[in-house]
């Protein structure tokens, strides 16, 4: 993957990963829920300083390994979209993980829309997240990406 990595960087070409586990219908008899934690990622941005990378469904039962992740390297970026969603997961659970990341100082690197369940139900979750101001809330729906996909 070196050489996908090293273009990827190359030409500021940011990579999408699936961060934590999966349902019952993931499929794979092979499925391990440990590759889904964000650390797997240290050896690859070691090796590739300025690869930028963001973590869908910010890690879910890895959320505290990527927050501390994402403190280590900010090119690293996570995105909400799938956890937000109540059919899939608690929105207590979500309010948690949220706020975790925010009391964190990562607001500025909280993307939304690239990983999709049903996306109202997901957009209202962010909207009626009771800890965001407005500005959070702007940054995580768009500024953020903004950013991120700025080539």
């Amino acid at each position: 993957m070196d050489p996908y990595y090293q273009l990827a960087q190359q030409y500021n070409l940011p990579i999408g990963v699936h961060t934590g586990g999966a349902g019952p219908d993931h499929g794979s008899p092979h499925f391990r829920l440990e590759m889904g934690n964000p650390n797997l990622w240290r050896g690859v941005l070691d090796k590739f300083p300025d690869l930028k990378i963001w973590l869908m469904h910010v890690g879910v039962q890895f959320y505290k390994e990527a927050i501390a992740f994402m403190k280590l390297y900010p090119q690293v970026y996570a995105d909400l979209s799938v956890i937000s969603d109540p059919d899939i997961i608690e929105p207590d659970e979500f309010s948690v993980m949220l706020d975790a990341f925010i009391s964190n100082g990562l607001e500025d690197r909280l993307m939304f829309g690239s990983d999709n369940a049903d996306i109202n139900k997901m957009i209202n979750s962010i909207h009626n997240h009771d800890n965001l101001t407005p500005l959070q809330k702007d940054k995580i729906f768009y500024k953020n990406a903004e950013v991120f996909f700025k080539n």
